[in-house]
């Protein structure tokens, strides 16, 4: 007799396990309507910001993650959908940045999606995970192997003098194309 009861004590708590796991996800997507869309979501690497691919309709639709919240299936009213995948790992948007989306949207009354859709770059609108080339960090580079005429020479040598201080410089001619 123990050993059933332990064996469904073991079952049991698996159960309950996997059902706490699973939360409701608030959506937004670039729809004009003014709402989040409820979803249902067990991947733990899921934060408020990070993109996701959901049902919408008949459709598959990328929407942005606002908000995570415990699951509560007997409070439900209508059917939760669950997500189809998480695209990103680390949210696109801070939180800071999804405070002022959600800011804006409410003093302009604009709905909460299309704000956070325009607020992100056109790559991440899509279902793309990162840029196809990444920006050269312009620090590392050498100024000593960047070969300039004379002309150059004595315009660099006056703007590095006074790069501490604000000024405005204004190079004209061929100088100053590059």
């Amino acid at each position: 007799m123990d050993k059933v009861i332990k064996r469904y004590n073991k079952m049991h708590k698996k159960a309950v396990y996997n059902i706490l796991m699973q939360k409701l996800a608030k959506i937004v997507l670039d729809v004009p309507v003014n709402k989040a869309f409820d979803y249902s979501i067990t991947d733990k690497m899921a934060k408020p910001g990070s993109r996701v691919s959901v049902p919408f309709g008949k459709a598959k639709r990328i929407g942005v993650i606002i908000d995570l919240l415990p699951y509560c299936e007997e409070s439900q009213v209508y059917k939760i959908k669950s997500i189809d995948r998480l695209i990103d790992c680390e949210p696109i948007i801070s939180s800071e940045m999804l405070k002022t989306c959600k800011w804006a949207a409410s003093y302009y009354h604009h709905p909460i999606g299309q704000v956070i859709f325009t607020a992100i770059t056109p790559h991440y609108r899509k279902e793309n995970k990162e840029p196809r080339q990444k920006i050269e960090d312009l620090s590392k580079i050498n100024p000593e192997k960047i070969l300039l005429n004379d002309e150059q020479n004595k315009i660099s040598k006056c703007l590095n003098k006074d790069i501490h201080k604000f000024q405005v410089n204004v190079i004209r001619g061929v100088t100053g194309s590059g």
